[in-house]
């Protein structure tokens, strides 16, 4: 009987020895799935966040791609102007020319 008793002590402190190896074992597995999930949460914002600076990025990318053509407009609008401005100087000295002659003409009328 004592040894009976022996053998069941035995096996009890057996048996508890292995539930608290589970026990921790079952922690441990908390622990890292609980981490695992504040990664995954800490992944999803940092994903979300680098979709808002991506858009934003993108919506400057946009307008800086606007403007430059805008600008491409203006350069080409400002060239076709200068070159009006040079034509009508030119003709204007032309015409200034034609009028020396004229007068000159006239003088000597």
């Amino acid at each position: 009987m004592q040894a009976e008793l022996k053998m069941k002590e035995d096996l009890r402190l057996s048996l508890e020895h292995q539930l608290a190896e589970e026990k921790a074992m079952r922690k441990l597995a908390e622990e890292e799935r609980d981490s695992l999930g504040r990664d995954r949460m800490k992944a999803v914002n940092d994903l979300e966040s680098l979709k808002f600076i991506n858009e934003k990025k993108t919506l400057q990318v946009e307008k800086a791609q606007y403007w430059e053509k805008l600008a491409v407009k203006t350069q080409a609008v400002s060239n076709k102007r200068l070159t009006d401005i040079k034509e009508l100087k030119s003709q204007l000295n032309d015409v200034e020319l034609e009028l020396v002659k004229t007068k000159k003409i006239v003088k000597a009328i």
